[in-house]
């Protein structure tokens, strides 16, 4: 749900707490990061943790990643 008091998304959002996403070695650039908020605050940040405690860890592969967002580098 859109609440700048808890979230950076404008619009209602579904966070898929079955799997995690992993990138190895890649930086991201703070450009990448929404103006109007960071983060998530403490509260929403719990409770997506306990929901993906038993998540499917999938890596996502560094080149395809790189390939469409030249804001994604090499460490």
């Amino acid at each position: 749900m859109s609440d700048i008091k808890r979230n950076p998304f404008n619009h209602t959002t579904i966070i898929d707490c079955d799997k995690i996403f992993t990138s190895v070695k890649c930086k991201y650039d703070l450009k990448m990061r929404t103006t109007s908020r960071t983060d998530v605050c403490d509260d929403l940040f719990q409770i997506i943790l306990s929901k993906s405690n038993c998540a499917l860890e999938i890596e996502i592969d560094k080149r395809e990643l790189q390939s469409i967002n030249c804001l994604i580098t090499n460490i």
